[in-house]
């Protein structure tokens, strides 16, 4: 009597631990966010009087989800899995562009609010690249933008050009592809801003966009 019910009871346990364990394998990770690190900025050496619209930037499709991408070799793009981007990758670098713009004083005013305010100039581009790349002799983070500067009323090109940047990461990890793409974000929008002064100054000196 006693063996039967030690026998059930084994029977009843081993049906259960079948249960649990089922219910882990089907239970989904928790996901976690990564964002990139707001860069600073000095104060440009000079303001020039033009007002700016920001365009938000376009991308591919691989480039307008939240998934944090790695490349394994030239021909792949894989993600981390459980890993998200608080936005897209052209949502994020809008945002940083014109915030970074707007805080280092360059314009009188760089808005979002689109052609509606009349602005005088425009600026709009597209994601090309924006992940960890395992191809080059270590994982890099990857950031590489296309960018043009032109006026409203005319159509003139004040500046266009691809800003490329990336940064050495310490192994393999979303929260190392967070960090290393800040550095890369950083080292952009500087060199953005070191290109577009020229551009600036001759658009100046030529009197500005004119008249339609």
């Amino acid at each position: 009597m006693m063996a039967r019910r030690l026998s059930a009871l084994a029977v009843v346990l081993a049906a259960a631990c079948v249960v649990l364990a089922a219910c882990s394998f089907g239970r989904t990770p928790p996901v976690s966010y990564f964002r990139l690190v707001e860069p600073p900025c000095r104060s440009a050496a000079r303001a020039y009087p033009y007002t700016v619209a920001m365009i938000p930037l376009r991308a591919t499709s691989v480039y307008q989800q939240t998934a944090v991408l790695y490349g394994p070799s030239p021909y792949e793009l894989d993600h981390y899995s459980s890993s998200r981007w608080e936005a897209t990758p052209a949502e994020m670098v809008t945002d940083q562009l014109q915030g970074y713009l707007q805080r280092c004083g360059l314009f009188a005013t760089v808005t979002r609010q689109g052609l509606a305010t009349h602005p005088d100039l425009v600026l709009q581009g597209r994601v090309t690249r924006f992940e960890e790349d395992d191809t080059e002799g270590g994982p890099l983070a990857v950031l590489h933008v296309d960018l043009q500067l032109s006026c409203l009323l005319t159509p003139r090109v004040v500046w266009q050009g691809r800003v490329e940047a990336s940064a050495p990461m310490q192994g393999h990890s979303p929260q190392e592809v967070a960090r290393a793409m800040s550095v890369a974000l950083d080292s952009a929008l500087k060199d953005v801003v070191a290109r577009l002064v020229p551009a600036l100054d001759q658009l100046q000196a030529s009197g500005g966009c004119g008249r339609p």
